[in-house]
């Protein structure tokens, strides 16, 4: 009777260290990535940390054609494919897990500056972030190249720039006042 209980005993401690085994992975959105949720409830919300920190000497437009915002971010509804695609390089398969995003660009010439923050759902913001340096890398610029990409992680948000290089400088400076962020691609054009 001693044997009978002690073998079941070790049986349901077996079956609830391997019950718990499998329970450690769940929980890991974003596609298996094991980064943090995004510390910011908007795109908007992470955009402007970095657009308020930055000493900008050039006028800007936020958001798209529809729903501009002057001198400061605005939303990017995630339905806007063309400005994802044309103007913020973003390919189809991370824009298929973009659940939200702000934008904000230089009035008169986006090579010079476009910025941009997108919070990620069932993708790593790394693997959005490779994917957005290979594009950048690979577009044929008009109107003047940009000198540079930046892009940074937050949790599962990301927020990246081209431009120029004092620009982009500016955003690298502007972007300490990140909760959480980490530099993962410093390139240049060319």
């Amino acid at each position: 009777m001693k044997k009978m209980t002690l073998t079941r005993i070790t049986a349901l401690f077996l079956a609830a260290l391997l019950t718990m085994a499998m329970l450690a992975g769940c929980g890991k959105g974003n596609g298996g990535s094991e980064s943090a949720d995004c510390p910011y409830d908007t795109a908007v919300d992470m955009l402007n940390v970095v657009w308020d920190n930055g000493n900008w000497e050039f006028p800007a437009v936020g958001g798209n054609f529809e729903s501009s915002v002057d001198n400061a971010p605005g939303a990017l509804p995630i339905s806007d494919t063309d400005t994802m695609t044309a103007m913020l390089l973003i390919p189809e398969d991370v824009q298929a897990k973009v659940k939200d995003a702000a934008t904000v660009f230089h009035m008169m010439n986006t090579n010079m500056f476009t910025g941009a923050a997108l919070i990620l759902d069932g993708m790593s913001a790394d693997e959005a972030a490779t994917k957005l340096k290979e594009a950048f890398l690979a577009n044929q610029f008009m109107c003047g190249a940009p000198e540079k990409i930046v892009i940074y992680t937050v949790g599962t948000g990301l927020v990246y720039a081209y431009g120029l290089a004092v620009n982009i400088d500016e955003v690298k400076a502007a972007a300490e006042k990140l909760e959480g962020a980490k530099l993962v691609v410093e390139e240049n054009y060319m």
